[in-house]
This record gives C-alpha cells, sequence and structure tokens, in this order.
C-alpha cells in the first residue's frame, strides 16, 4: 500500500496532467476563436448572433440592481459596431458582381437574373444604410430626422428585396436539382442495362474469355467508378445541407426585413431577437466550422 507522501505525490501529478491538457484545449479554442475575429464576415456572424441573444434577454424584465450589467445598451453598442464594418460593404459588393459576371455564362439563365437583381439591391441597401447611419452620427451634415429615417428605411426594403430574391434563388435551385434527378433516374439505369446485355451477348457470341489483365482492368475501373459514386455522394449531401441552412437563415430573416421596412414595426423584441437568434446561430456555427 502506497505511502501518504506517495499518494499526494501521485494526486499532484495527475493535477499537473489535467491542468496541461486544460490549458492546452483552452488554448486551441482561443487561437480558434482569434482566427474566426480575423476575417470581417465571421467578425459579423458572431456579432449577429450576439446582438440577437442580448436583445431577446432584453425583452425579459430587468435584472436585480444587484448585477451591475444591462443587454439593451450592449447590443445597441453591438449593432453601431456591425453598422460600421458595413460601410466598405459596396466593395464586397462589388467583388461579388465581378464574380457573378466571370460566371454568367456557366449559370442557369433564371438564376443569373436573380443574381443581378440582388446585386443591384444589395448597392441600394448598402448606400442608404452608409448614408443614415453616417448623417446620424453627424458626419452628413444638415440632415432631418425624417430624411434619415426615409432613407433607413428604404434602406431596409432594399434588404428585404435581397430576402426575397435569396428565397427565389433557393426555389430555383430545388427545382433544378429536381429535374437533374429525375432526368438521371431516368437515363442511368436504361443505359446501363443496355451497356450489360450488349457486352453479355458479344461475349455469348464469340465464345471467347476475357484474358486477366482486363478482368483486373474491369476491376480497377469498378473500384474507380465506387469511388467516383462515394464522392458525388458525399458532394450532395455537402450541397443538400449548405441549401437547407441557407433557408433556414433567410427564412429567420424575412419577418425581420419586413418588420424594419415598417414605420412602426410589427414584431416586439422577443420575436425580434428569437428569429435573429435562429439566424446568427447556424451562420455562427458555419463560421466556426469554417475557421477550425
Amino acid at each position: 500500500m502506497a505511502s501518504p507522501s506517495q499518494q499526494l505525490s501521485l494526486v499532484l501529478q495527475l493535477c499537473r496532467a489535467s491542468l496541461r491538457f486544460h490549458l492546452s484545449q483552452a488554448n486551441k479554442h482561443i487561437a480558434h476563436l482569434n482566427r474566426l475575429l480575423a476575417s470581417t464576415s465571421h467578425l459579423d456572424s458572431l456579432l449577429s448572433a450576439l446582438y440577437y441573444t442580448l436583445t431577446f434577454l432584453a425583452s425579459f424584465p430587468p435584472l436585480p440592481a444587484s448585477i451591475p450589467i444591462s443587454f439593451r445598451p450592449l447590443a445597441g453598442l453591438i449593432s453601431t459596431l456591425r453598422t460600421t464594418l458595413r460601410l466598405f460593404g459596396l466593395l464586397r459588393i462589388y467583388t461579388w458582381a465581378l464574380s457573378v459576371y466571370a460566371s454568367s455564362s456557366q449559370s442557369d439563365r433564371v438564376l443569373r437574373f436573380i443574381t443581378w437583381t440582388q446585386v443591384a439591391a444589395n448597392v441600394v441597401y448598402q448606400g442608404l444604410e452608409n448614408g443614415a447611419f453616417l448623417a446620424h452620427h453627424g458626419v452628413l451634415r444638415g440632415w432631418s430626422v425624417e430624411r434619415r429615417r426615409w432613407w433607413s428605411k428604404w434602406s431596409s426594403r432594399a434588404w428585404m428585396c435581397h430576402v426575397g430574391l435569396e428565397g427565389a434563388r433557393l426555389g430555383r435551385e430545388w427545382m433544378l436539382e429536381s429535374r437533374r434527378r429525375k432526368e438521371m433516374l431516368q437515363r442511368t439505369p436504361e443505359g446501363l442495362g443496355k451497356n450489360a446485355i450488349g457486352e453479355e451477348s458479344g461475349e455469348k457470341a464469340s465464345g471467347t474469355i476475357r484474358p486477366g489483365k482486363e478482368e483486373t482492368a474491369a476491376l480497377v475501373t469498378g473500384a474507380g467508378e465506387k469511388e467516383s459514386k462515394v464522392q458525388r455522394h458525399e458532394l450532395q449531401r455537402s450541397q443538400q445541407h449548405r441549401w437547407w441552412r441557407q433557408a433556414v437563415v433567410n427564412g429567420a430573416f424575412f419577418p425581420l426585413t419586413v418588420h424594419w421596412s415598417t414605420d412602426q414595426g410589427l414584431l416586439g423584441d422577443r420575436w425580434v431577437g428569437l428569429l435573429g437568434m435562429v439566424a446568427g446561430e447556424v451562420t455562427l456555427r458555419q463560421a466556426w466550422r469554417e475557421t477550425a
């Protein structure tokens, strides 16, 4: 039986090992978070999730006075930070337009029209938001409150147009993918059946047996086809996951765009926070995976 000193030494060793492990895990998470913050789009995903979570929490009765924190001012600060980061959003939209132009010959005509309309809607949205935001902070002088509100309201309406077009784009992609799968199901089994019958008939008519090298080549080809099918299946799953993720985010944002496009608003802070949390959680999860 170990002496008390030996037991104490063992406990200390276990504590040191546990401390090293947890410090190592903490370092990994901090490095991961730093990579997330290094990208403007990923940073906005984090700030969006925080903003809507704080908005949701602020919709409940205030915390006791003994707790020295208030959710609503912090949510307002994060909202200001997000809008400040979007001041350079027109550059991102310009880059997006260039990529759409470069790939326009390879896409569906309807999708191309939807995407170009989204680009135009985003130019209007970002330009109006920048003007209203800069006027609100006194950078653009001489603006009345009514003018700022008008620019802000129509900025939200342009964003609502983008979100509505995003729903149309997702619907068009769903239709094209369903059509492609239907054509594959109709074409592939028939073609495979004809090839198999033709090969079998040729072998019976000639009375020959394939050499071993050809059998080996056939096995290699079969293995390659199997691997290709697996890759196509993984790609299809990834595309489906991406489609559903975008559909959830778009569906959560659409009521918010309608809410901000009206003079008085349609939703309370609780619903705004809840819907935003759904969209923010989905985008933040994806951003976390992309920076892993």
